[in-house]
């Protein structure tokens, strides 16, 4: 396997160029890797939401504001005192939001023109690079099955697409599996309701490339770990709820994907997952469709509902998981179609299972593409995930037009209206616009709580719009008037015109465009000598189905979007599919570069 593949194959260029050392990959490192694959990116939005509250109270936010980003119902409970309380180590604040979410759609063999059930996985991950973060692979086995799919380098197994039987696509779940304590220590102890419990003290040496070895200090307690030299204070305790399941149970329910038959066994495998929140969309061979949530969350106990930290002196006790009655699984939908696109969802009880989901303009977009193809074909599928329809611009702009009252504004308005309509420059001038207006409206109504300062950390350097656009969207839809008059989002609007002007004539970032760059030499050559790609205009934005979005990481300007799709008609072999970038990391590799256009 892989191991022995790097025995026999010279060292990469790209690492003998880097000076990496190498040393045997081990399972140990499959599952390490794994654990990553976990988080980063995906649990670790949950974290990032949560502290984004605490930072937004800490720097001037009410219970008016608070509800407004949460909703009243997931702010329910909070205790605006204790966490303006919170010390908050820049550790913790290093993590940002995803770069977008995913698309899913399967339709039943009833439904479609085939007579097999129907499957897209359209994931959407960070792209513009060479090599991509995903390749694709074909395994064959002794018996004549096969697997096959889009997988992550590091990772040997399926992370989508097929075997003969069934076949399964991913969308991130947004599950709350994530909760944050404010803990109040000293001395290496944490105040509870009983009285002082004594917390581990935790020493991790981190090699550094061209330095010293660094120590990484943490307090663990019953509850979770905090990221702190000295443990003395009220200070944030990140409990992550799958991080101390069993690895190996999530990793065999992925291994057991070539045993199962059918969409049943399939779901049932992975109601054992409990590390990450995914909805896995499935179908198999004999026309049936299925969905189901994996990953574990928890129930709180009184007000809290895990959108935001709760003091840990008042938590009482171990949280323990929702029952299995309470996952949220389909199979068999009435419609013949099943599409997931990082919505939210409940409980199969009413639980609550989401506090941060995105919000619904990709999922409807995929539904109406859907509802109307009377007998979908594998290419219907597909040009729904390629649409590049803005909901949010339909939703939005007719409210906002009359009252801005700008000329400029209004040819917004009118194109918003007209979708679909060719993607010319006009309407992707349009699609800009709308969504500069639409970041500075938002930056006008948080600095009406915050400082400039915070309201541009929240959304130019941390991501925020993503993890309460949701809930913002009602209110900007005058949905929510308890949060948001008419009179004040004509205020707002006034504030907001000027700004989103000026962020257009400097460069701003929707619609995309980029360079795809090599890893190595990061765009800094000439695109003639093949390494890094001509710029490139990516269709759609960011609420789009073709979702794509530029976001700052550490100096670094992220490029997100479809990083490959895999399609099969499950009545027949085979399967199609996209990774935009090919598999190599140099030009002179087979493929370098292909699928962009």
């Amino acid at each position: 396997g892989f191991e022995a593949g790097r025995q026999k194959r010279p060292m990469s260029r790209v690492l003998g160029w880097t000076a990496v050392e190498t040393r045997p990959y081990t399972p140990a490192d499959v599952l390490l890797s794994f654990r990553m694959l976990c988080f980063f990116g995906l649990t670790s939005f949950q974290q990032i939401a949560e502290m984004l509250v605490g930072e937004i109270a800490q720097h001037g936010g009410d219970t008016a504001l608070i509800e407004l980003l949460l909703g009243p119902a997931a702010a329910h409970g909070i205790d605006l005192d204790a966490i303006r309380g919170m010390s908050l180590p820049a550790d913790l604040s290093l993590l940002k939001a995803p770069l977008g979410g995913s698309n899913a759609i399967a339709v039943s063999g009833e439904r479609s023109a085939t007579g097999g059930a129907l499957l897209i996985a359209d994931p959407h991950l960070e792209i513009g690079r060479f090599p991509p973060v995903l390749y694709i692979f074909h395994e064959d086995y002794a018996d004549g099955s096969y697997l096959q799919g889009l997988g992550v380098p590091g990772i040997p197994w399926l992370m989508m697409g097929r075997t003969r039987d069934v076949g399964i696509s991913y969308t991130y779940g947004h599950a709350d599996n994530i909760d944050v304590l404010i803990e109040r220590c000293e001395n290496g102890r944490c105040l509870r309701p009983d009285g002082w419990q004594t917390m581990r003290r935790r020493t991790e040496r981190v090699k550094i490339r061209g330095a010293e070895d660094e120590l990484w200090t943490y307090w663990d307690n019953d509850f979770g770990t905090i990221a702190a030299e000295a443990a003395d204070g009220d200070l944030p305790c990140v409990r992550w709820a799958g991080l101390h399941e069993s690895t190996a149970r999530d990793v065999n329910a992925i291994l057991n994907h070539p045993t199962c038959r059918t969409v049943d066994e399939l779901i049932a495998g992975h109601r054992q997952m409990q590390m990450i929140s995914l909805g896995a969309v499935i179908a198999d061979r004999h026309g049936d469709i299925g969905w189901v949530h994996t990953g574990r969350v928890d129930a709180r106990g009184g007000d809290w509902t895990g959108a935001y930290p709760q003091p840990g002196w008042t938590f009482d006790g171990q949280l323990e998981p929702l029952p299995e009655s309470a996952r949220p699984v389909l199979t068999h939908p009435p419609d013949g179609v099943i599409a997931a696109a990082n919505e939210s969802v409940d409980g199969m009880n009413g639980e609550r299972w989401v506090n941060f989901a995105e919000p619904p303009y990709r999922l409807n977009r995929l539904r109406e593409r859907m509802a109307a193809c009377e007998a979908p074909v594998l290419r219907d599928l597909v040009a729904a995930c390629l649409d590049e329809h803005d909901g949010m611009a339909e939703r939005l702009a007719p409210i906002w037009s009359p009252l801005l009252a700008q000329r400029k504004f209004d040819d917004v308005a009118k194109w918003a209206a007209s979708q679909p309509m060719p993607p010319d420059a006009k309407s992707r001038a349009s699609l800009g616009l709308f969504h500069a207006l639409h970041h500075e409206v938002v930056r006008a109504l948080l600095e009406r709580k915050l400082t400039g300062a915070s309201a541009a950390r929240i959304l130019d350097e941390l991501g925020g719009m993503l993890c309460f656009q949701a809930q913002l969207d009602d209110a900007l839809a005058l949905e929510r008037p308890d949060a948001l008059s008419r009179k004040d989002l004509q205020a707002l609007l006034g504030i907001a015109w000027p700004r989103a002007l000026a962020l257009v004539d400097n460069g701003w970032a929707i619609p995309v465009t980029t360079r795809f760059k090599s890893i190595f030499t990061a765009g800094k050559l000439p695109a003639v000598l093949g390494f890094d790609s001509d710029v490139i205009e990516f269709p759609g934005g960011p609420t789009s189905p073709f979702q794509s979005r530029i976001m700052p990481f550490e100096g670094e300007a992220v490029v997100g979007g479809p990083a490959g799709r895999f399609c099969c008609d499950m009545s027949d072999d085979g399967g199609w599919y996209h990774v935009p970038g090919g598999a190599s990391e140099l030009p002179w590799g087979p493929g370098y570069g292909t699928g962009l256009r």
